[in-house]
């Protein structure tokens, strides 16, 4: 049996607050992501070395900072600092005029919000 250790600090304890990443099977520990995590989360969990901004495409890597959910450069995050109440998702805080309808930048989930957003 092999050892995960966290790809951070190197080390393997405390083994309950080790994450594995969805897409490369680096571990890391909640306390040692940028910016640290204060749970386990549910579901996939991609690391910031493989995650990818859904708003911009920028990929993680040295100097790149993220939203706290990992989905959100630090850059397009402070552009777009309200997160859609459907989906979670940044958008814009630009004022849209009355009846227009945007389709939100989570392109895998097809929302269509109105001005409402939250």
């Amino acid at each position: 049996m092999t050892c995960l250790v966290c790809h951070v600090c190197g080390l393997s304890e405390p083994e309950n607050l080790m994450l594995v990443c969805d897409a490369c099977e680096r571990g890391y520990h909640t306390t040692c992501c940028t910016p640290p995590l204060t749970h386990i989360p549910d579901g996939r969990w991609i690391c910031q070395l493989c995650v990818r901004c859904v708003l911009c495409s920028t990929r993680g890597g040295p100097g790149v900072t993220w939203s706290t959910n990992y989905d959100v450069c630090s850059r397009c995050e402070a552009a777009c600092p309200q997160r859609c109440t459907v989906c979670d998702v940044p958008v814009p805080t630009a004022s849209l005029p009355k009846g227009q309808r945007l389709v939100c930048p989570c392109a895998r989930r097809r929302k269509v919000h109105d001005r409402s957003w939250g």
